[in-house]
């Protein structure tokens, strides 16, 4: 079993809601379905996976759901709206001898480094997931 991720827009083929995250779920027997986040749980015990495999499965889900979430902030962050919910990092002024918020321009530094290394985290978790999967789902199936 492999579980891919893209942003689109489809319906889900289990529930027919109109989705934007798309969960491409595909099968050792080379079945696959594409449906939503809500859906991914449902598919997984519609299988013949225990609910302690379909557990394992979601578990290996949450920090890729999580870094999604984190990559979507950064995208759409601005200055202003970092500053206006108090996510500026606090950086130590050494002639003040305070801490301060981040200035514009450092902000938009750790904006970009944000937006480099968290796409490339996610790619590498997916890969680390997929990989398990892969190798402990050869015989995971849906069931008829």
């Amino acid at each position: 079993m492999k579980i891919e991720y893209v942003q689109g827009q489809s319906s889900c083929e289990r529930c027919g809601a109109y989705i934007k995250n798309i969960y491409i779920i595909t099968f050792h027997d080379g079945y696959s379905i594409h449906v939503g986040p809500k859906c991914v749980k449902n598919v997984l015990k519609e299988t013949n996976l225990t609910e302690k495999g379909c557990t394992y499965v979601e578990n290996l889900m949450k920090p890729i759901e999580r870094l999604r979430k984190k990559i979507l902030m950064w995208q759409n962050m601005t200055y202003k709206t970092a500053l206006k919910k108090k996510l500026l990092t606090m950086v130590w002024d050494e002639t003040a001898q305070e801490f301060r918020n981040q200035t514009e321009e450092e902000y938009k530094e750790t904006k970009k480094r944000m937006t480099e290394y968290l796409p490339k985290r996610l790619k590498e978790d997916e890969e680390k997931m997929n990989k398990v999967l892969l190798e402990k789902g050869k015989n995971i199936r849906i069931r008829q």
